[in-house]
């Protein structure tokens, strides 16, 4: 039936992610290599680094926000001090990449239920004046530095995602420049006609405004993160919540281990450090990094939810 009201819908779904078991009759589409079941299972990942298989390495788990089990993220820097005294079992290359050929055959799965839904929602006429925006919250590093998770560092292979625009508005074509997660909000509200509240971070992508110079990261483990767009500076070895964090990030010395740098134009898969040989651009970069942490607005009135039964329903999901 006609919408005749203003309409708003996050459709969220859990399709590409570990342990790539959700994609249905498309499970095989890719070809099937001789991983072992392990691998394939919701911990085998997890027991892998670079290019090893450990089958006696303990996965610990801590309990969510929602009370659900999760992996322990420092689980993956507990592995790299296992390995030192543990022989563990060769992965082999088609091993990794039968593990991604299960991730492909997610992202294919998840492609086809988006699609079932525009199609539905258009023959409905609920596209008739709506943008449509899709996107991810993280990549997956499919072992391309040693490990199988998003959580254990900062690289594109981690936070470089799709972000598809498609309504009334939107020229067709690829935009080049950068873009962030935070840009959602004021792209969604710049399309309603809505002026956005002060202090909202992003800009909208429809409008005129030029795009973004770097994009900053924040790790669950200790590293930050700006990229350009043709370096990335990793700045690693103090936790996201520590009190100095940015005294730390000030003062510490432009060499390994506390920051890499990765030139992207000739290093797409940021496996080699730059850094020795391109130090003022990683000067440049620490500089971006402070200005934008030090402008990050931290526990400002409004930041939490008011309504009750919001918040509850964020809890529920884990988002608060």
């Amino acid at each position: 039936e006609e919408v005749q009201e203003p309409w708003f819908l996050v459709l969220h779904g859990y399709d590409v992610h570990r342990p790539y078991q959700k994609a249905g009759v498309f499970a095989e589409v890719f070809g099937e290599g001789p991983s072992a079941a392990t691998l394939r299972g919701l911990s085998g990942t997890d027991r892998v680094y670079q290019g090893r298989y450990y089958p006696d390495f303990s996965v610990e788990r801590i309990t969510h926000v929602t009370g659900d089990p999760i992996v322990d993220p420092e689980g993956y820097l507990r592995i790299a001090r296992w390995a030192e005294g543990h022989d563990g079992e060769p992965v082999s290359s088609e091993d990794i990449a039968a593990v991604g050929d299960s991730y492909d055959a997610a992202v294919l799965a998840a492609d086809l239920q988006l699609g079932r839904f525009l199609e539905e929602a258009g023959a409905r006429g609920q596209l008739d004046r709506t943008l449509v925006i899709a996107t991810a919250d993280h990549g997956e590093d499919l072992h391309v530095h040693g490990l199988f998770n998003h959580r254990a560092l900062l690289r594109d292979s981690t936070t470089r995602v799709p972000l598809v625009l498609w309504g009334e508005g939107v020229e067709q074509g690829v935009d080049e420049g950068l873009a962030a997660a935070v840009d959602i909000v004021p792209t969604l509200l710049g399309a309603a006609g809505a002026v956005p509240p002060a202090g909202v971070a992003g800009r909208d992508l429809l409008s005129a405004e030029p795009a973004a110079v770097h994009v900053f990261q924040e790790s669950v483990m200790d590293e930050l993160s700006v990229r350009s767009q043709t370096h990335r500076l990793v700045f690693r070895g103090v936790p996201p919540a520590f009190d100095l964090l940015e005294l730390a990030l000030a003062v510490a010395p432009m060499q390994a281990p506390h920051f890499a740098l990765y030139d992207l134009r000739s290093d797409p898969d940021e496996t080699t450090d730059v850094l020795a040989a391109q130090l003022e651009v990683a000067e440049e970069l620490r500089a971006a990094m402070l200005r934008w942490h030090r402008g990050l607005s931290r526990g400002q009135p409004g930041s939490v939810a008011r309504d009750p039964e919001l918040l509850q329903a964020l809890r529920a999901r884990g988002y608060w």
